[in-house]
């Protein structure tokens, strides 16, 4: 028989997903945590370029809870970026029953 900290595990599903969208003069990307069930935790959500005008990496961590919503942004950053701009972001996402990572590049 599961221990009762394997079978809360099965039950509570965990998604991240980084969402994009143009900006005067560059790129939001939003970090976001979405279940279907009560789950509190942390992230790190970092967003880093590099392009013909250097280079930066912007970094924010902290705690969120899901309660009632089952979704919450835990992070936004605006980039600028210009033709030959590269963009990469990382949402990681760590909790008492699962530990996420999820990537984009733009």
């Amino acid at each position: 028989m599961p221990a009762h900290s394997e079978v809360l595990k099965a039950m509570v599903s965990i998604e991240c997903d980084i969402l994009t969208r143009a900006v005067s003069g560059g790129t939001e990307f939003s970090g976001i945590v979405r279940s279907q069930s009560h789950v509190a935790g942390d992230y790190s959500f970092t967003v880093a370029s590099s392009g013909a005008g250097g280079s930066s990496s912007v970094i924010q961590r902290g705690l969120f809870q899901l309660g009632t919503e089952h979704e919450a942004m835990v992070g936004q950053i605006v980039i600028g970026s210009g033709a030959r701009t590269q963009v990469t972001a990382r949402l990681s996402i760590r909790t008492e029953y699962d530990d996420l990572v999820c990537d984009a590049v733009k």
